[in-house]
């Protein structure tokens, strides 16, 4: 609803007084930072040129003092920041807000606070105040305080602004509807190569993910196109508002590859928050094991290569079962049961004969995975013959380990276990006629996961407690081994978990519903559904539902698109048919295009014969750049993606089949306006 004339001066003349309180911070905060850096560099020339008459306790207190100094300046230098955010747009939303027997509250709501003399004239979106604006409309609402106390009022008015570089381009009034104007103007815009904040129109099912602070686990199935990922990261920003002691340093978000861990990069900081750090999941197992592993993308290349029924197909499908994690823990358990010493030992004055040294561990030590119930007995030994010292106990583990009947190297374990008559007889492959899989100094990715979890077994994961919040993205592609070893390593975190079961490009694991992931937790979770998708216009949302027979889906955009198009494309065509549809869509102003392949061999293809014709960017690797406003890449690398138009090209060899209908799914809904299927 348009407001009056009379409003908009006020407006008007309300944007010009914050203007101006920005402007007065800013110039403050220039100051203290002058004055800052003045002062840091005086202390610097000062502790040089005293050092030599200081003590060790003066100079860790000097040091400690001028670190104060720096943080401070650190955090006049992230206020700057945002304050400058803030005069670009300082508030996009406001609500009146009335209790009984008070005055009515005008509350005008930003990325970031703006205040003086202790008033708030635009409050913070993370603040409890503002939740109101993204959970009611006109009419009895409530919020709740830091304490916990309930706050119970009405809202008389909630208007939204579109306000850049400081001037007031819009305003108009509105309820609390997913279809309201400013949403649907949101919607509308054209996507860049990074992925954007939605501050101004989080909806209220996404705002009840991000502010959930009661729910250590929290699973979250959305739908292509429903916010999922956006949600999360403004999720990150709303737990580093609200516990002041929460960094960025101490939230890790696991992201299906680095293109999509760039493509999500700026989003933190556009919120006015330092970026989270980021890994894959072969990254993740590298760390632990330290052995190069292979990334999930080349991983999803390898098993395009692979048919369903050969012996590699059922040998990657029995490593991602929970009936090798059986055979994982029957294998130690073996290992444990057998174990002996072969000779006696002396430490220090002190003989112990080889039985005697198996009777300790087995009676003393035992409910200890092996590794540390050695570790266990080399101090125990220490003890008995007045040995100190790590590095004595460092040394009689070596030699306990040396004197086992077993060795315990961990690839030589794991090695033995997958070349066992007992493992291909589990698997279901004649152990005679297979191969498998000879990796080239790097292990697989199935191999990584099941050497963690033999790790796991054979000692005590090392616990990461500097983590207390993980993110896990594209969820539906874990399984449930994969996330009990995140939760035992990262067992003082709280988890945000998202994904989409209808979005599953690992073959070798389905979900029937993410609940299931809490299993692996062995605690109660928060799940949570969101079937709204805000991406695609409705004839993509219609099509891409038929693909997998979704009936729940429901689509936003008010505007459509011509319907989507489906082609049949020879191979010496494919050019001149290429540019028609880029050139169409580049007329209907639409900035990012993508041409995406079920494989990279024809991602490869596609750009050699069009790279003449079309400045594009080639995408086959985790590590390549997204950097230009057209780009060719295979369907597992476009996961999380979005682009303004999609052409999904395939020939006649590798068309997607009734076993790919997840990845076509995939595929299709990165498109937010026009979708074109080259050989359907």
């Amino acid at each position: 609803m348009k407001i009056t004339k009379v409003e908009y001066n006020n407006e008007t003349e309300y944007l010009n007084l914050v203007m101006k309180i920005i402007t007065d911070e800013l110039m403050k905060l220039n100051v203290n930072l002058g004055e800052k850096a003045e002062y840091i560099n005086e202390y610097k020339s000062y502790m040089w040129d005293s050092k030599g008459d200081m003590d060790n306790i003066e100079i860790a207190s000097n040091i400690q003092s001028l670190d104060n100094q720096v943080a401070t300046a650190n955090t006049f230098v992230k206020k700057r920041q945002q304050m400058i955010k803030s005069k670009e747009s300082p508030y996009f939303g406001r609500i009146d807000f009335i209790r009984k027997n008070e005055e009515e509250k005008k509350i005008y709501i930003g990325i970031s606070s703006v205040v003086s003399d202790y008033s708030y004239f635009v409050y913070d979106w993370r603040a409890p105040i503002s939740s109101m604006f993204y959970d009611y409309g006109i009419g009895i609402a409530e919020y709740v305080v830091p304490n916990g106390t309930k706050i119970i009022g009405e809202i008389t008015l909630r208007r939204q602004y579109r306000i850049e570089e400081g001037k007031l381009l819009r305003c108009f009034d509105s309820d609390l509807n997913i279809v309201d104007e400013f949403l649907q103007d949101a919607l509308d815009i054209t996507v860049s190569n990074k992925l954007k904040n939605i501050v101004t129109t989080i909806q209220s099912e996404q705002n009840q993910v991000i502010r959930n602070i009661q729910d250590k686990i929290m699973v979250v199935q959305g739908v292509a196109g429903s916010g999922k990922t956006t949600v999360a990261l403004h999720r990150i920003a709303y737990l580093l508002y609200k516990n002041r002691d929460l960094s960025s340093n101490s939230v890790l978000i696991f992201s299906p590859n680095r293109v999509f861990a760039e493509y999500i990069s700026d989003v933190l900081p556009d919120l006015g928050e330092e970026n989270a750090l980021q890994t894959t999941f072969s990254e993740f197992v590298k760390s632990q094991l330290k052995f190069e592993v292979e990334s999930f993308s080349n991983f999803i290349m390898r098993y395009q290569e692979t048919d369903i029924g050969s012996s590699e197909f059922k040998l990657v499908s029995f490593k991602f079962s929970s009936h090798f994690k059986d055979l994982i823990d029957e294998y130690v358990n073996e290992i444990k049961n057998n174990l002996y010493f072969v000779n006696d030992l002396t430490v220090g004055n002190k003989t112990f004969t080889s039985q005697k040294l198996t009777e300790l561990v087995k009676s003393r030590f035992f409910r200890h995975p092996i590794k540390e119930s050695i570790e266990y007995l080399a101090e125990y030994l220490c003890d008995l013959a007045i040995l100190r010292g790590k590095r004595k106990v460092r040394q009689i583990t070596k030699q306990l380990n040396e004197i086992i009947n077993q060795p315990l190297d961990l690839r030589k374990l794991y090695k033995n276990l997958v070349n066992s008559a007992s493992f291909f007889e589990n698997c279901g492959v004649d152990q005679n006629t297979s191969k498998g899989r000879r990796g080239h100094g790097q292990l697989s990715y199935e191999d990584g996961l099941g050497m963690l979890y033999l790790q796991s077994k054979l000692s005590s994961l090392k616990r990461d407690r500097t983590i207390e919040h993980i993110i896990i993205d594209e969820a539906q592609d874990y399984s449930p081994v994969q996330f009990e070893l995140l939760r035992r390593i990262f067992s003082a975190a709280s988890f945000t978990i998202l994904g989409d079961k209808h979005q599953t490009i690992n073959p070798f694991h389905n979900y029937n519903s993410l609940n299931q992931i809490g299993d692996a937790f062995h605690k109660g979770i928060k799940y949570i559904e969101l079937n709204k998708t805000y991406r695609s216009t409705a004839p993509i949302v219609k099509y891409s539902n038929n693909i997998l027979g979704l009936k729940n889906v429901m689509a936003i955009r008010s505007k459509s698109s011509d319907k989507v198009v489906e082609k049949l494309v020879s191979e010496h065509q494919i050019v001149q048919e290429l540019i028609q549809d880029l050139q169409e869509m580049k007329r209907e102003e639409l900035k990012n295009l993508a041409i995406i392949t079920k494989t990279v061999q024809y991602a490869k293809k596609v750009y050699e014969k069009i790279s003449d014709s079309i400045d594009a960017n080639l995408i086959i690797s985790p590590i390549d750049n997204y950097s230009k406003n057209i780009v060719v890449l295979p369907v597992h690398l476009a996961k999380g993606l979005e682009f303004d138009g999609v052409i999904v090209c395939t020939d006649g060899k590798e068309r997607f089949t009734e076993k790919d209908k997840s990845v076509f799914y995939v595929a299709c809904t990165r498109a937010l306006h026009r979708l074109v299927i080259y050989n359907k």
